[in-house]
């Protein structure tokens, strides 16, 4: 660019030989996968996510015209019902649990809920200034069974002097933070 001097280095990332026909826009990344609807592989230039439907141009066309049968379109709603039981199977489940004690450790949160089983993630909600525990903590299972049955055993059990609570998180909350009335 003759604005920045003759001295200017072009940045590598410019350098990069890009045909005409792009505009000049880098080559999009393509993810494999294969269509909802006929199950031929194709490739997409987004990262695909289970339970979404994913079709091929053919496929795409088809659907837009009308031309799909209730048949296939059928059998594509189950391949992608099971896709997100799947990914919700995968995801875990997140765990709300109030009235905790205020010097309660992760180790001690740890060795309660860890034989109902495997432990993905635990965090004791803290002040930012103070350090010290809010009360509460989120605790998150790898599998959703185990996370139930913890709810089920734990409910209003006895911790450190304190009937503690154990519930499902609700995963809209942190969406309605703008909502609350904070002071």
């Amino acid at each position: 660019d003759f604005r920045r001097g003759i001295s200017h280095i072009k940045p590598e990332i410019t350098k990069v030989k890009r045909d005409n026909f792009s505009n000049n826009r880098p080559q999009r990344t393509m993810h494999p996968t294969n269509c909802t609807l006929c199950n031929i592989k194709t490739e997409v230039p987004f990262v695909p996510t289970p339970g979404k439907p994913i079709r091929c141009r053919d496929c795409m066309s088809k659907v837009k015209e009308g031309k799909a049968s209730k048949d296939e379109l059928s059998k594509e709603r189950e391949i992608l019902m099971k896709a997100r039981s799947k990914a919700s199977e995968e995801a875990g489940i997140k765990l709300f649990v109030a009235s905790l004690d205020y010097e309660i450790t992760e180790d001690e949160l740890t060795k309660v809920f860890s034989p109902f089983g495997e432990i993905k993630d635990l965090h004791i909600a803290s002040d930012k200034e103070t350090g010290k525990s809010k009360g509460f903590a989120f605790v998150t299972f790898q599998n959703i069974k185990d996370g139930k049955k913890a709810i089920s055993n734990l409910k209003n059990k006895e911790l450190n002097g304190r009937k503690i609570s154990v519930q499902e998180s609700r995963q809209d909350s942190s969406r309605n933070r703008k909502n609350r009335n904070r002071k």
